[in-house]
């Protein structure tokens, strides 16, 4: 009953042998269907028993085995067998192929409708490419992606975008964290100090005051010794005014 399909078929012709498949599938469920009926009446039974048992062994075998066999091909580098039940990955958009009973290898790309021209083998020992067209296309071909197989090269155009989505990620990764630390800020409440550490800091300023206004008054009497070296008069009076801002400021 499964006829062309217990046997590897050309990978040339597997797409054509896909295609009629169906139409070779309901060939031989008639055919099994008649024998079977054929065998029970030859044994006595009544058509009316015969009939509804061979049809519904038919259609249990049309349904649930026929319809998810796969076809069979056989890489002619390293002779090993792949069942076009593969997963797969279409090498013209680069989409995954997982509806592989209707969309497989040697059918067509369901994203795209783009049929493939090769499908590099997904044998270890092997990897070279099994052309299914006789125009042998290298380049978009498909592959199975439960192996790490090089992929073709993206389209420019594909880079450009995959570079621009990466960058817009990272700018709004960046946008996030930048709101999250301002609203962990926001949301610390203020340290409260204690009476002691306000009056320690308190006198730490006054004494910052302090020694900042010491050190400003020796350098002016530096600067007016200077000045007033042949006016005794003026620098006691400068000398003067120095010491009043001390005071003031102490």
């Amino acid at each position: 009953m499964s006829g062309i399909f217990s046997s590897a078929v050309d990978p040339i012709h597997s797409r054509f042998w896909f295609y009629i498949r169906t139409f070779v599938h309901f060939l031989g469920c008639i055919s099994w269907c008649a024998g079977i009926i054929f065998v029970l009446t030859l044994i006595g039974v009544s058509p009316w028993i015969s009939d509804p048992i061979a049809i519904a062994i038919t259609l249990y075998a049309y349904v649930a085995i026929l319809t998810k066999q796969p076809l069979k091909i056989r890489c002619e580098h390293c002779h090993g067998y792949i069942t076009t039940n593969t997963p797969w990955v279409c090498g013209f958009c680069g989409a995954k192929n997982d509806d592989v009973d209707e969309y497989p290898f040697v059918n067509k790309c369901k994203h795209c409708g783009a049929p493939p021209k090769a499908y590099k083998c997904h044998h270890s020992n092997c990897g070279e490419l099994i052309y299914l067209s006789e125009d042998r296309l290298d380049a978009n071909f498909a592959y199975c992606y439960t192996r790490n197989v090089e992929a073709p090269p993206l389209p420019r155009q594909a880079l450009r975008q995959e570079e621009q989505l990466e960058k817009e990620h990272a700018l709004k990764m960046r946008k996030i964290d930048s709101d999250i630390a301002a609203l962990e800020k926001g949301a610390m409440p203020p340290k409260l100090q204690s009476v002691s550490d306000q009056k320690r800091e308190k006198l730490e300023r006054m004494l910052d005051a302090h020694l900042s206004a010491r050190e400003w008054a020796n350098k002016k009497r530096a600067e007016i010794a200077i000045r007033f070296k042949d006016d005794p008069e003026g620098l006691e009076k400068a000398n003067m005014l120095i010491e009043r801002f001390l005071e003031e400021e102490a």
